[in-house]
């Protein structure tokens, strides 16, 4: 197994919607990190990313628990 074609680490307000975007120069900041790593293994490519919410705001959270139902509805309907 190999990494991917991409890995990224994006803060302080600065980040790109692309699947493959480089990493900012940002200084991390205690907001919000966005991270991506790539994987591949023969000729399957995976990428995963993850947003990680550094002591949210109540907006922050209630987008989240609004949000976090329908990920996980689409993540059993992949699985089944």
């Amino acid at each position: 197994m190999d990494v991917g074609p991409a890995v990224n680490v994006q803060s302080g307000g600065n980040y790109s919607p692309l699947l493959f975007s480089e990493s900012n120069t940002e200084v991390l900041k205690s907001d919000c990190i966005v991270l991506g790593l790539g994987a591949l293994y023969k000729s399957f490519n995976s990428y995963v990313s993850r947003t990680l919410l550094i002591d949210p705001v109540d907006q922050q959270k209630s987008t989240y628990k609004k949000i976090l139902p329908a990920m996980q509805y689409h993540v059993l309907q992949i699985v089944d």
